[in-house]
């Protein structure tokens, strides 16, 4: 026959239980947050890189005058776009991108003509 203090440890048993599939589900929760974070982060340092590697090397070449005019749909534009929402970078019309304030070559028309600015 079932006495009471079998009833009272068998549920003390399954409460162990439960407590305890509870604890080792939160820590795999908390560890695939930590993760995902830690990613997102890997992943915005790796942009801001991207950013500075972009920004650096226009800067150099707008020394000469050059602009840069990405390909659609690569990694550089997204980068120019992000610049642009940031006011680091101009956009011009043609899909060209510079430093704001930044001395153009001035030529004769045709592939030399620098662009206009696009708002």
């Amino acid at each position: 026959m079932i006495t009471l203090d079998s009833i009272i440890k068998i549920v003390g048993g399954v409460g162990g239980l439960i407590g305890t599939g509870l604890g080792i589900y939160n820590l795999v929760v908390a560890r695939r947050k930590e993760a995902r974070e830690h990613q997102e982060k890997d992943n915005a340092r790796q942009e801001q890189e991207a950013e500075w590697q972009l920004l650096a090397g226009l800067l150099e070449a707008s020394k000469g005058g050059l602009m840069l005019r990405p390909k659609t749909g690569s990694p550089e534009l997204r980068i120019a776009e992000r610049l642009v929402e940031r006011n680091v970078l101009q956009r011009f019309r043609g899909g060209y991108y510079g430093l704001p304030g930044q001395p153009i070559k001035i030529g004769l028309g045709g592939a030399n003509t620098p662009p206009e600015h696009e708002e």
